[in-house]
């Protein structure tokens, strides 16, 4: 903690590994809720017979309710780790780091090894645990190829220049010409398909996206980051997926980035969007 306030950052240490999983479960993020939450706390320590209340809740009962709240915040962590799948390199990171961090929270052996105040540090599973992790994935960034990057404006105007950096791409992974354009024909679409949903901006400009390339298993997956209304790419394909008969004119784009690529992943965060594109050679 202090080294978090000579560096001018949150501390870390203060905050529980459940946070992430309870937000997202309960789907409650806004910070209201928290100095509600502050509230009652406060209010709990100044009512004594309110907490007596409370502690005559037997113990099974309580021992029951926190067995199924942390089953379920437990598989939601396992759903963040896992929701874009499941690879070797994810699974060993994801394994070998939950390994670390229950066995040394279970065991203290920084207690007599490091001594004061470093063992109490190291020993709370969630610090070696998530170093084990950012260790392991950097080693393991270091054998794959590395992310070509790019950045353009969100308009139909950059499609040269996008099909451009999408060939060289290419061509560093020894691809064919057909494979070729099949990975600058999904770009072409995905463009067009954030374009479709581009409403009004407010602004003069249009703005920026950006594009980056990774290598991956042979196949390129492309990550399209810009500022989109509300509407997601990827509802919108599952929607057409099921429609039947004759497609309309703006659903186009989406039926044939739906036909080139092999997976399609559309994320929010704030106003950014993020539209990841998998295309198989």
């Amino acid at each position: 903690m202090l080294a978090s306030g000579i560096a001018g950052i949150i501390p870390v240490l203060i905050y529980l590994s459940t946070s992430v999983a309870l937000v997202t479960f309960t789907g409650n993020a806004v910070r209201r809720a928290g100095y509600v939450v502050g509230a009652m706390v406060i209010g709990l320590a100044l009512m004594p017979k309110a907490v007596a209340v409370i502690l005559t809740i037997p113990t099974p009962v309580t021992g029951a309710v926190l067995m199924i709240v942390m089953g379920l915040l437990f598989m939601e962590g396992v759903r963040a780790v896992f929701q874009d799948g499941i690879s070797q390199q994810k699974a060993a990171i994801a394994g070998v780091s939950l390994s670390i961090g229950v066995g040394l929270q279970a065991h203290n052996i920084a207690a007599g090894v490091l001594g004061s105040p470093w063992d109490a540090a190291f020993g709370n599973g969630i610090v070696p645990g998530v170093l084990a992790a950012v260790l392991m994935s950097a080693v393991l960034n270091l054998t794959v190829a590395r992310r070509r990057r790019m950045e353009t404006v969100l308009d139909m105007s950059a499609l040269p220049g996008i099909q451009a950096f999408l060939r060289e791409a290419g061509d560093r992974m020894g691809w064919e010409g057909a494979s070729i354009e099949r990975l600058c024909a999904a770009g072409e679409e995905t463009l067009s398909s954030m374009l479709q949903l581009r409403d009004d901006y407010g602004e003069d400009q249009p703005p920026r996206l950006v594009i980056t390339a990774l290598p991956r298993s042979g196949a390129v997956e492309m990550e399209f980051l810009a500022v989109s209304p509300e509407e997601n790419i990827e509802d919108r394909i599952a929607y057409i997926g099921e429609q039947a008969g004759a497609p309309e004119v703006g659903e186009i784009s989406f039926r044939l980035l739906r036909h080139y690529a092999s997976s399609v992943r559309h994320r929010k965060y704030h106003g950014i969007d993020i539209v990841t594109v998998e295309v198989d050679p």
